[in-house]
């Protein structure tokens, strides 16, 4: 059982109070979906009747749970479950055990010998042609190829939802990013190789810091990036934890004045953006980052440029530690 999932059941007191009411048409609902009507319930009064219904989506991933069983395990109306589970999960119900699926399907094609129609009709696919053309749309290669590389894609996989995942959606990030222009701006700091799997950029923001003094004719208010400089060249989809790629950390500057010993300038090139806030602490960007790659980007209709995408870090930043801190992720789009 998964430690996030929640499992209490209680009577709704609508739905006695209903029944004591005698109004026969709330009761038919009432009994058949539970408590449906959301008034002002807080959000993790509605987290925890979606972990219901993830909870058992997971059970029966394998003949799939129709929207109609999962609102009854929510205890709301489908039309109702609906709306609810795209506004906390980013995605429809439908499309979360779609790629579920498939992202167990991935773990299939990799650890198994198992032919592809197979995986193809396991999936709830109905012919491998079909199969062929999500599983390239969610991982950037078709079946075969991604069996031949032989290696996973953490990047597109679709973990099991959890609480603190819905939670942290809702409460810590903007799920609908703006989409924004930006002019090309000079930065000034200090370069490295970097991979999710053995991260330096705590260590190298601290060495920074130390250093910021040194550098000339910052942008007032002071403000800071945290670059992945042309991540996506290869496409987010070849993205994994052990892949390297070269980070910067750096202050904005409003010309090029003199550079200091080991430090670089580099040019962030402007065009478009899709910037996603985050608030709070730092620790739990990489949830932010699941959904921005994982969800987001896969319904956005839009594409990764190949730019670089950055954090910034300004006046609205009130330190590591500090809940109601703000910065701001740029993803470059197309």
């Amino acid at each position: 059982m998964h430690p996030d999932s929640c499992h209490k059941r209680r009577t709704s007191p609508r739905k006695i109070a209903a029944i004591r009411t005698g109004n026969s048409a709330k009761i038919i609902k009432t009994i058949r979906y539970g408590s449906y009507y959301h008034g002002h319930m807080p959000i993790m009064g509605y987290v925890e009747r979606i972990c219901k219904a993830v909870d058992e989506a997971e059970l029966r991933l394998p003949e799939g749970l129709t929207l109609e069983e999962a609102a009854r395990l929510a205890y709301m109306s489908p039309f109702h479950f609906h709306r609810v589970f795209q506004a906390v999960a980013g995605e429809t119900f439908a499309s979360y055990q779609r790629r579920r699926r498939l992202s167990l399907a991935a773990e299939r094609l990799l650890s198994t010998r198992d032919r592809l129609i197979d995986i193809s009709l396991d999936s709830l696919f109905g012919s491998q042609e079909s199969f062929s053309r999500a599983f390239k749309k969610q991982f950037g290669a078709a079946p075969a190829a991604f069996r031949r590389a032989g290696r996973r894609k953490p990047v597109r996989e679709r973990g099991m939802l959890t609480a603190a995942q819905l939670t942290h959606r809702r409460t810590t990030m903007t799920m609908k990013p703006e989409i924004v222009e930006l002019n090309d701006f000079g930065v000034v700091g200090v370069k490295f190789t970097n991979t999710l799997k053995n991260n330096k950029l705590s260590k190298a923001w601290k060495s920074f810091s130390a250093r910021v003094g040194e550098i000339e004719d910052l942008t007032q208010p002071p403000s800071f990036c945290g670059l992945s400089l042309n991540m996506h060249a290869n496409g987010a989809s070849d993205f994994s934890d052990e892949t390297p790629y070269e980070a910067m950390i750096a202050a904005r500057v409003r010309s090029s004045g003199k550079i200091p010993q080991g430090m670089t300038r580099h040019i962030v090139r402007g065009g478009r953006y899709a910037r996603f806030e985050h608030k709070g602490e730092p620790s739990s960007l990489r949830l932010t980052y699941n959904y921005i790659y994982g969800v987001w980007l896969l319904s956005s209709g839009l594409q990764l440029d190949e730019r670089d995408d950055f954090e910034l870090y300004d006046e609205r930043f009130l330190g590591p530690d500090n809940p109601d801190s703000s910065m701001f992720i740029y993803i470059p789009v197309k």
